[in-house]
């Protein structure tokens, strides 16, 4: 199987269609512990604003930008043991899977976030056509079980969701964060041992260094996955895009088109408590995507955390 659509797909759903690669893609549902970081950059929607006046070269401009800068921040998720959970705009979710009370991965989450803080130096001034803007970049972590799931249908279209107390937490905290800041949750810092607290917010503290630097504790690479698997894998993606990486034009997936925006809010399902809350998103995403693509519209992600 041809790794192009792996960017493409969340690595916890990758593990697991490796391991079972006969189950269907749509209804997956996987539940771990994890320590959960949310990165949120501050600056791109001025930046936005001001080159979307030029058109598309303002566009392709943003793109640019905007792919120079989150490059780096997956490649340290990838070196400190984490998986890219979601992208939300201008903002990264990622995952790092441990157990309850594995201090080590706190440790890696935390190193992770203090590199982003250094990557991010190098966009204090971007020179655009537009003007110079400033790029910032704020972290919340904390730690707890997630429920992530593929949710959808394979005929028409699959999306990926991590729901749970790891992901609403990781949010809240960085809200308590100001730019350039990392903050994670008290019961975090209190069973990890070397992080440098600058501040106390409540329950919240401002992590400003690590006693000891971690060193980098990559994943293994995953395995190709199975051939008969590449039907259900172009639903992860808009089937203007999936035909051009079929037809091996990976490098041109890029459009801009103008869209009508529609956001729908929905909430009240226990993703850690209720072991049927997965089944139940899944049977919703399914009913609105019968509806969205019966009005010629498409679904771009599911949000969790400080979206509901």
């Amino acid at each position: 199987m041809s790794s192009v659509w792996l960017p493409y797909i969340p690595r916890y759903i990758i593990n697991d269609l490796l391991r079972r690669p006969d189950a269907p893609l749509a209804g997956r549902e996987l539940r771990f512990h994890a320590v959960a970081l949310f990165a949120d950059i501050s600056g791109f929607t001025r930046m936005s604003e001001a080159l979307g006046r030029s058109g598309r070269r303002g566009a392709e401009e943003l793109t640019a930008v905007i792919n120079s800068f989150f490059e780096p921040l997956i490649a340290r998720v990838e070196a400190y043991g984490g998986m890219v959970g979601a992208f939300g705009g201008d903002a990264l979710t990622a995952l790092f899977p441990c157990e309850p009370h594995d201090a080590q991965t706190a440790r890696q989450a935390v190193q992770c976030a203090l590199a982003m803080q250094q990557d991010a130096q190098r966009f204090a001034a971007v020179e655009t056509s537009a003007g110079t803007f400033q790029l910032r970049v704020k972290v919340g972590l904390a730690h707890g079980p997630v429920c992530c799931c593929a949710v959808g249908d394979t005929a028409t279209q699959i999306t990926f969701a991590a729901a749970g107390a790891a992901i609403n937490r990781c949010a809240e905290a960085e809200h308590h964060a100001t730019s350039d800041e990392i903050v994670a949750c008290s019961d975090l810092l209190r069973n990890v041992e070397g992080i440098v607290v600058a501040e106390q917010r409540g329950a919240w503290g401002v992590v400003a260094a690590l006693d000891t630097p971690e060193p980098p504790a990559p994943l293994a690479p995953p395995a190709p996955l199975p051939l008969h698997m590449t039907g259900q894998l172009t639903s992860v993606v808009h089937p203007m895009l999936a035909q051009r990486l079929q037809a091996g034009e990976d490098a041109f997936v890029n459009e801009h088109r103008n869209v009508t925006v529609l956001w729908v809010g929905f909430n009240d399902l226990d993703y850690d408590g209720d072991m049927a809350a997965g089944a139940a998103l899944q049977e919703y995403v399914c009913a609105a995507l019968e509806i969205i693509h019966r009005y010629g519209g498409y679904l771009n992600r599911v949000d969790m955390g400080d979206k509901g």
